[in-house]
């Protein structure tokens, strides 16, 4: 569990004006939230999701391993990086793809070779979250497409890219 303080000098929604439902200012200098609205209110992780399939990628497969990209990554649709069903891969290409990208299949590519399954991956991402402290997270897939399980926080969301950035 990663451990935030939130400053005494915090604002609150009261005393700015922000167009976003929710939102989560941090410091990773100081350690302290600066800034919320709405920070424990479910909304949907779209993206997000990708930055944790990535986090989880980097702490598991080198970055110079190729991998088959399994027929399904190919069939996911929306955002792709043009993955050809069978074609090898480096992890480092599906990072790149999955990130800059924002590549569902790179994601699922990815979320198999991790952990051999979708649905073995996404066990390994809702227990990374609740190990780091997300109590209202939970990933439905590895790469964010809408799902009614599918859902964190902006406190979430921050917990997370707080990890990823101490990678």
């Amino acid at each position: 569990t990663q451990e935030v303080k939130t400053s005494k000098n915090a604002q609150e929604e009261k005393d700015i004006s922000l167009d976003a439902r929710n939102a989560i200012v941090y410091c990773e200098n100081t350690g302290e939230i600066i800034y919320t609205k709405n920070i424990h209110e479910r909304v949907e992780p779209f993206s997000i999701t990708k930055l944790m399939t990535a986090l989880l990628a980097i702490q598991n497969l080198p970055l110079d391993k190729e991998v088959e990209v399994p027929r399904e990554a190919t069939e996911i649709g929306e955002s792709s990086m043009g993955l050809i069903a069978g074609e090898k891969v480096t992890v480092k290409d599906l990072l790149y793809g999955a990130m800059l990208h924002s590549g569902n299949d790179a994601c699922y590519t990815l979320a198999v070779a991790v952990s051999g399954s979708e649905k073995k991956f996404v066990k390994l991402m809702n227990e990374t979250a609740k190990n780091i402290g997300c109590k209202s997270t939970h990933f439905a897939n590895p790469h964010g497409m809408r799902d009614k399980n599918h859902y964190t926080t902006a406190y979430d969301m921050m917990l997370i890219s707080k990890l990823a950035s101490a990678h």
